[in-house]
């Protein structure tokens, strides 16, 4: 049901909803917890707030107050264990500025834990415009409807080939995207001092859970036969170069570049209701 003042709900992807209140402030509120990655009860504290806390901050708010999910076998691990945990969560809402307010807690098979956090925003307001508007003779197109009258975005044949949301690009446009591609690479290295990378596009699951997409974005990525994953963007093969590694002071900064294709399913990205491309 839609409901005028609810700014963020179910039609998109974030992971956090966003309410109007009657003063014209918009309220963020999140909630995510997972079973531990780690095997100090502290640190997964810690990993766990700061997971929650990051879908406030990725919507742009303030956090003001959290509250603890937490899922506990009570009768198979001490209860030390819990209180390390919520140790760590409460140091992390600490280093964000606010409190833990309270919570709900369940008795469970293995351990979960994470927040419910609230927060506040300010929509965009249009503080200064620069410039003229264009205007034209002509009812402008937009980038689908030009790449289709060229025939250089074909997305008929796309989706034959592999569904919807998929495009094949065709000459000057297929061209364009590599030359952009060698821009980017050379600029990175020739100016910048990169050093260029051409990394494998699958990985195990320590390689994610370093880089943060597991577990949180299991349900956006694209797993093998043998349980490794397809890569969702460069960030994940380059992070990991230098995992599990202590490195000498004298050898960073280390900067690497890479260009590769990137395997996720985005929930709201542009789909068969939606005209665009992956």
């Amino acid at each position: 049901m839609h409901q005028d003042n609810v700014i963020v709900g179910f039609n998109g992807s974030d992971d956090a909803a966003v309410v109007r209140l009657e003063d014209g402030q918009l309220i963020v509120q999140t909630v995510d917890f997972f079973t531990p990655i780690v095997d100090d009860p502290y640190q997964f504290g810690q990993i766990a707030a700061a997971n929650s806390l990051s879908d406030i901050y990725a919507m742009g708010a303030t956090p003001r107050f959290a509250l603890n999910i937490v899922g506990f076998p009570i009768k198979e691990l001490p209860k030390e264990v819990l209180t390390e945990i919520l140790r760590g969560g409460t140091e992390k809402a600490k280093e964000a500025g606010i409190p833990i307010v309270g919570g709900h807690s369940i008795d469970d098979k293995e351990p979960k834990y994470g927040l419910v956090v609230t927060g506040e925003v300010n929509e965009n307001k249009l503080i200064k415009e620069w410039g003229t508007k264009p205007k034209f003779s002509f009812e402008p197109l937009d980038h689908v409807e030009i790449g289709e009258k060229l025939n250089q975005l074909d997305f008929k044949t796309g989706v034959k080939i592999s569904g919807s949301r998929f495009v094949l690009l065709r000459g000057k446009i297929a061209l364009l995207e590599r030359a952009l591609s060698s821009f980017m690479i050379d600029t990175h290295v020739n100016n910048f001092g990169f050093e260029e990378i051409s990394p494998p596009y699958i990985v195990r699951d320590e390689a994610l859970y370093g880089t943060g997409q597991l577990p949180k974005f299991t349900d956006d990525l694209f797993c093998t036969t043998d349980k490794r994953w397809l890569i969702p963007t460069a960030e994940v093969p380059l992070t990991n170069i230098v995992r599990d590694e202590i490195l000498d002071k004298s050898s960073l900064p280390l900067r690497f570049v890479a260009n590769t294709p990137c395997f996720r399913s985005e929930a709201g990205a542009a789909g068969t209701d939606t005209r665009g491309m992956i």
